[in-house]
């Protein structure tokens, strides 16, 4: 687990050393001006899973990889207001209950819309969210008496995941970004797992 957090944190710093100081500045690089470059975020994430005896907590990490409209479709056009992109999660594994060991991995299709054409004070940028994606929960032992029917055993659930963020510009190729979430799973009746998620954006 521990050289797992290692590789993460390593892959993270690369990314983020990998970012010319001229795009983190707000600099034009023309010579690659017309290419199409994603937003990536890094997140700290924490999952709330909705147990028979109460919430339980499953800390993680998280990445987004999304394209801004204006760089997909025409600028005018209303879709320019939506970002669209993939996304991530990982908890590792952790005592969720008495004898219930669990990792979790999450993963899908994620869509940002953005009500305002530019930030509000050049800074702050609101927005919904609507993701749908597969969790898919890794058990040690299967559980006959489960407090959540993700848990009884290893399986993958379809979710729905709607939410509501902002991001705050630092540099015009950084900010912060958090956000909150419900991801609604659908195994033996809808299950609501709130969650949140915080972090930094870099805009390549």
């Amino acid at each position: 687990m521990r050289n797992t957090r290692i590789v993460r944190l390593a892959a993270l710093g690369v990314m983020l050393g990998a970012v010319p100081v001229s795009r983190l500045a707000g600099q034009d690089d023309s010579s690659d001006a017309a290419f199409v470059r994603p937003s990536v975020d890094a997140l700290y994430t924490r999952i709330h899973f909705a147990g028979d005896d109460g919430r339980m907590d499953a800390p993680g990490v998280g990445a987004r990889v999304m394209w801004r409209g204006p760089t997909l479709f025409d600028a005018a056009s209303r879709v320019s207001h939506v970002d669209l992109g993939l996304f991530a999660s990982y908890t590792p594994k952790r005592a969720l209950a008495r004898n219930l060991d669990a990792t979790t991995y999450h993963l899908g299709l994620a869509a940002d819309v953005r009500p305002f054409a530019t930030p509000l004070g050049a800074r702050l940028d609101p927005f919904a969210s609507l993701g749908l994606g597969v969790l898919s929960t890794h058990v040690a032992n299967a559980q006959f008496r489960a407090p959540s029917p993700l848990f009884r055993d290893s399986q993958s659930a379809f979710t729905l995941s709607p939410g509501v963020g902002a991001r705050l510009a630092i540099l015009p190729a950084l900010g912060f970004q958090a956000d909150v979430r419900d991801i609604v799973t659908f195994i033996d009746g809808t299950r609501h797992n709130p969650s949140w998620s915080a972090g930094m954006r870099v805009n390549f």
